[in-house]
């Protein structure tokens, strides 16, 4: 009985803390998000203020952007898929390009093989899911 009760207790706090992440990450505003996202990278480059601050004016641009997009695409669902992943790799190509203005070379490539690991790791999870 104990052991059933321990384990009700751990579920219903797994539960609890998901719902309370979700929850978190709705209530951002674009300009913390950006900033997180900044400071994150910041981190792992090792980057000056001013590349910083560039970063982050850079993902805010970014995300209202994104924003922007969704809107669009919730309005035009039966666009054509092809195209909207067409414009999705134009607007990463610019992103890319204005990276490449901020960071160094050195910098550019630490961050091109971060997000290479991200990318692994997310497609990694997805293969574990039973859709």
């Amino acid at each position: 009985m104990k052991k059933l009760l321990i384990v009700l207790m751990i579920f219903s706090g797994i539960g609890l803390f998901a719902q309370n992440r979700e929850q978190m990450r709705e209530e951002r505003s674009s300009q913390e998000m950006a900033a997180l996202m900044a400071q994150r990278i910041s981190l792992q480059l090792d980057l000056k203020e001013e590349q910083k601050a560039n970063l982050e004016k850079l993902y805010l641009k970014r995300i209202e952007q994104r924003k922007e997009k969704r809107e669009e695409m919730r309005d035009k669902m039966k666009e054509d898929r092809s195209e909207m992943r067409e414009d999705r790799m134009e607007e990463n190509k610019e992103f890319q390009e204005e990276l490449k203005q901020i960071l160094t070379a050195e910098q550019y490539q630490k961050f091109q093989a971060l997000q290479e690991k991200r990318r692994m790791g997310r497609r990694s999870a997805e293969k574990g899911k039973d859709w």
